[in-house]
């Protein structure tokens, strides 16, 4: 089943997890990782900044045209942590590079932590996402809620 879901919202709850996000286009990919950040509405974007600065634009930060994602998926690939892949249509036409990615994702906490080139399993990460699949499913319709007063 597929859930409705705001997209202030949800990827205010998903950044909230600690967690890696990734804008990728054909030329490359941008990484934010981190526990602190926080998510920046105006009527047309939404912007992902890190917490505790000065000035917002003097770190690293995505920026997000609203409404642009409608469709997201959990998505799944063996050894690999889970992430939250974001489409601007829903048959993924809109996939990016030779491997044809989702152009925006939000990976949950890291199932391994590699140390010396060493795999160990994080169970605790890996039990947060088996709760959190359970309470929210996997296929997501994203919706452009209405605007709120903007963040700081």
């Amino acid at each position: 089943m597929m859930r409705k879901v705001d997209e202030v919202e949800f990827i205010s709850q998903l950044i909230d997890m600690h967690t890696i996000i990734v804008l990728r286009n054909e030329q490359g990919a941008a990484e934010l990782n981190g526990d602190d950040f926080f998510v920046s509405v105006s009527d047309q974007w939404l912007t992902i900044y890190h917490k505790n600065i000065d000035r917002k634009e003097s770190r690293s930060h995505i920026h997000l045209r609203r409404g642009q994602y409608i469709y997201a998926e959990v998505t799944e690939d063996a050894e690999y942590t889970p992430f939250i892949a974001f489409w601007t249509k829903k048959d993924k036409s809109d996939a990016v590079g030779a491997d044809k990615h989702c152009g925006f994702a939000i990976y949950f906490p890291p199932f391994y932590n590699w140390h010396k080139n060493r795999k160990t399993v994080i169970a605790q990460n890996q039990q947060f996402y088996q709760a959190w699949v359970t309470q929210y499913g996997r296929q997501f319709e994203i919706i452009r809620g209405p605007l709120l007063p903007r963040t700081n």
